[in-house]
Order: structure tokens, then sequence, then C-alpha cells
């Protein structure tokens, strides 16, 4: 049926379809700021996750979250506000570096714990011989930052998910 309730539903559906590409697009730059972040203090401790780690990364998290996040539907009202339209504005940007901050603050803290442990020593791997993946995927400081790295991925799209101004909820 053509009514003028038409319009409506397109403006509604094109703002969740702007903020819904948003969030995608800050959930997957916050996905390569925490694994450069998780690669780097695996390069400094020398160790590496071992494969089952990889697997729940990059084949659970990482993917579930990034394609749930577009699939969400309309805001049932109007916004009578407009969407952010520029991808290095002052709100995209903000909300990236804060979720950014967090995480790192909360890395740092997870860290800090695992060494006040009276049970934890620092083990730096100082091998020549990278063959056995067994053997320097199996610490404390690798399992500590696949913790962690996991629930930053999940919580940064719950975060990006926030705002139901143009989207319903998940």
């Amino acid at each position: 049926v053509k009514t003028i309730t038409s319009v409506v539903e397109v403006l509604r559906e094109g703002r969740c379809a702007l903020a819904s590409a948003f969030a995608s697009y800050k959930y997957m730059i916050m996905y390569g700021q925490v694994e450069a972040m998780n690669q780097m203090l695996c390069a400094y401790f020398q160790v590496t996750f071992a494969e089952w780690n990889w697997v729940f990364l990059d084949g659970f998290w990482v993917i579930s979250m990034a394609f749930t996040l577009p699939l969400s539907k309309a805001a049932s009202k109007l916004s009578p506000e407009r969407p952010t339209s520029s991808i290095l504005g002052a709100h995209t940007m903000f909300s990236a570096c804060g979720v950014l901050a967090l995480n790192f603050s909360f890395m740092i803290i997870a860290l800090a714990a695992l060494f006040h442990q009276e049970w934890y020593q620092c083990r730096k791997w100082g091998s020549t011989d990278v063959s056995s993946v067994n053997t320097i995927g199996d610490n404390y400081e690798a399992e500590t930052l696949f913790l962690v790295t996991g629930y930053q991925y999940i919580s940064s799209a719950m975060a990006f998910n926030f705002g139901y101004t143009f989207r319903s909820a998940w």
C-alpha cells in the first residue's frame, strides 16, 4: 500500500542500516586494535596461543559477533535526530578510542593480577627452535591473554550495539 507512512518506514530502516554499518565498522576496527595489542604482548612474552585458542578467537567469537552485530532490526519509532554520517567524526572516534582504552586497562589489570600470584613465574621462552607450538603455547601468559582478549571481543560487540535510538535491542 502506498501511503506517506512508507517514507517514515524507509527513514527508520535507512537510519538503522547506517547505525548498523557504523557499529560493524567500529567493531572491526576494535578487533584489529585488540589483536595488535595481543600480538605485541605475545611478542614481549615470547609466547603464542595454542591452536584451539585461535579457533575460538577467530573462528567462533569474532566471526559470530561480526555477523550478528548488523542483524539488528530498525527501532520501532523514528528518532528526531539523524545518526552520525562521518566515519572519522568525533562520535565514531571517541567511542572506538574509549573502548580501546578500557580494553587496554583491563589487559594491564589481568596481567598485573597474574604477576602477583605467588605460584606465578614468568617464563620467557629463549630457544630458537619453533618446531613445537605446544612448547610456546602452554603457559600462563598466553592463557591470560586469551581469556581477556575473548572477553574484549564480546564486550566490544556489546558496547557498539548499545544505543537503541536507531536500532532495536539484540
